[in-house]
């Protein structure tokens, strides 16, 4: 059987238990989280010099009218 003293203590010290558990659980998800961005934006660059060539030959172009709505440049 506890005095009331160890149940005064105890409920003044869980609240702090609990708090650290939280900060920890905080801390782990949020270098787990980092990681996994790090990660995944770590992949390497494509090779997209072939398709350039493929746009800069090709003669298709875009209607002056949705060139003009979407972008403030002038277009040519």
């Amino acid at each position: 059987m506890s005095s009331m003293f160890d149940t005064f203590m105890r409920s003044r010290i869980e609240p702090d238990r609990q708090q650290k558990q939280n900060q920890e659980r905080y801390k782990s998800m949020s270098q787990k989280s980092l990681l996994e961005r790090t990660r995944t934006q770590n992949r390497p660059i494509a090779d997209m010099s072939s398709a350039l060539k493929k746009v800069r030959t090709s003669k298709v172009g875009l209607p002056h009218s949705y060139v003009s709505a979407t972008t403030t440049a002038p277009y040519k």
